[in-house]
């Protein structure tokens, strides 16, 4: 996710195809190289660093890949896209373990691997939907050009480079303006907040739930928050495409999300347990469709890559400063209640800032149409 702002430059200079090819590539050679890894560190570095940039790039990719194919319905194809990796985390996940069991996990990276490599088979097929080529009509006249035909020509051309100067400019110009606009800083830190708090969940359940004596119902929570979460991203697509604001959407899945942490905190029995998590699934499931749309919401189109780029950036911040800063503070007080506040108390204030995000993003909106307004009066 650190990487997503390298991710959101390739696919604005390169494009998606070559963006998904080395991305699977990458993530591809980290698996392979964790598998041949002689030592911890090495780990680390292929599997954090490699497996980690060849991943951000192949999700910025294929995030800014269905935006091109979809004006419609886009927030839907998002929530069934992304519904499609939760997928293959159940499917696959079973068939892992065996896998490890029977050839180590050295032979489950090098299987990883060869699936990865799968995904350039599909960037490959991938292209850009284009519109049809304008009518051609046949002029017979004899004789050569004029003079008048050429400099017609030439000055066409001259404007063609001027107006695709100008477009640039004006690209970069409304990127820059969306990135330091205050509502999407409002979001980005709202974002930071959400993701370090599920972080830390995944992060201390397993030690809350055994210290609490659930750790019998641990794998059933877990694989409830996975089907949870598959049904909060096909749920996601649904409500956005409906015509949901999809900041005030994120900011009540924000609430959800302290809501369930806060219930799983207080849990006394497996079935408590269980059900919290399972909400827990679905609020995460929501907010990582509806995250993943925030980008075309504030561009309208200009700077997708960009934008995603930098939201991944500070949502990886989020989830690298999660875990170590919660483990700090178990430490420090020895207990995990004031680690399940902060899980509780980040999403909430977060659903505060997305609130705000809102209306400054509103406001904004509305003052971009009056001047549009204005100048079309004059």
């Amino acid at each position: 996710m650190c990487s997503g702002p390298l991710g959101g430059w390739f696919l604005s200079r390169w494009g998606t195809r070559a963006t998904l090819n080395l991305g699977a590539v990458l993530a591809a050679v980290g698996y392979l190289g964790s598998a041949l890894s002689p030592s911890l560190a090495y780990i680390f570095f292929f599997h954090g660093v490699v497996n980690g940039v060849g991943t951000s790039f192949t999700f910025s990719g294929w995030v800014v890949g269905l935006a091109r194919f979809w004006e419609r319905r886009h927030a839907l194809a998002m929530g069934v896209a992304m519904a499609g990796s939760g997928c293959g985390v159940l499917l696959l996940g079973p068939q892992i373990q065996v896998i490890v069991v029977h050839f180590g996990w050295r032979g489950a990276m090098i299987l990883c691997a060869g699936l990865y490599l799968q995904l350039c088979v599909l960037a490959t097929l991938y292209s850009i939907p284009r519109a049809p080529p304008p009518c051609r009509v046949l002029l017979h006249c004899s004789g050569e050009k004029s003079e008048s035909q050429e400099e017609a020509k030439r000055a066409a051309e001259t404007r063609t480079r001027v107006s695709t100067d100008d477009e640039v400019k004006a690209h970069h110009v409304n990127t820059k303006q969306v990135l330091w606009s205050p509502g999407f800083c409002l979001l980005a830190a709202s974002c930071f907040l959400t993701v370090m708090a599920i972080t830390t969940v995944f992060a201390v359940l397993r030690d809350w739930a055994e210290l609490e004596g659930l750790g019998a119902a641990f794998s059933l929570a877990l694989a409830g928050s996975g089907g949870g979460d598959l049904l909060g991203r096909v749920l996601a697509g649904l409500l956005v495409g409906r015509g949901c604001s999809p900041l005030l959407l994120l900011s009540v899945v924000q609430l959800l999300l302290a809501v369930t942490i806060g219930f799983a905190a207080a849990a006394s029995i497996p079935t408590q347990l269980i059900a919290a998590m399972v909400g827990f699934g679905v609020a995460c499931g929501l907010h990582s469709v509806i995250s993943a749309l925030m980008p075309s919401h504030f561009t309208s189109g200009v700077g997708v890559g960009h934008v995603l780029g930098c939201l991944l950036f500070v949502t990886g911040v989020g989830a690298l400063v999660g875990p170590p800063v919660t483990g700090a503070i178990v430490d420090l007080y020895h207990s995990y209640g004031s680690a399940m506040v902060l899980c509780i108390a980040a999403p909430a204030l977060a659903s505060l800032l997305n609130l705000a995000a809102y209306f400054c993003h509103r406001r904004r909106h509305t003052q971009e149409r009056a001047g549009v307004t204005k100048q079309s009066v004059a």
